[in-house]
């Protein structure tokens, strides 16, 4: 099985920990609510009928899951960038610095750091010129 698989199987089984963390959170959530449906509190809104109670719901709904692909995909870009740092821990062990462009030459079997296509901007340099009254 190749890196790509791996990281997407990886991501995978996250992503299903997470949700089956999000229904037991939803489960304890509806609990708390029905429990608190129960006893006294100040009530923010009263549903006009039943259509917009419905209403209401699906719109909750929509929120709850976005919130749970979001949490999805933080944990995602975080397992990303934890490897993203160990293949850069790695690289150093090739004299590489990961800022840098580089062009492997197999014929070589050298690695040769590539010049950059623009020379990064001077600070120093003068500003651009303004058109218009001075």
């Amino acid at each position: 099985m190749n890196r790509s698989w791996i990281g997407l199987l990886g991501a995978v089984l996250v992503g299903t920990a997470l949700v089956a963390g999000l229904r037991a959170q939803e489960r304890q959530a509806l609990r708390a609510l029905r429990q608190a449906a129960e006893g006294p509190g100040r009530v923010v809104f009263t549903f006009a009928d039943d259509a917009q109670l419905r209403a209401f719901a699906q719109l909750w709904n929509q929120r709850e899951r976005a919130l749970a692909r979001l949490g999805t995909l933080q944990e995602y870009w975080a397992q990303e960038q934890r490897d993203l740092a160990q293949l850069s821990q790695r690289l150093a062990d090739y004299h590489v610095d990961t800022t840098k462009s580089y062009v492997l030459d197999p014929d070589r079997k050298v690695l040769l750091e590539r010049e950059p296509a623009l020379p990064p901007p001077d600070s120093r340099s003068s500003p651009a010129p303004t058109v218009g009254p001075d």
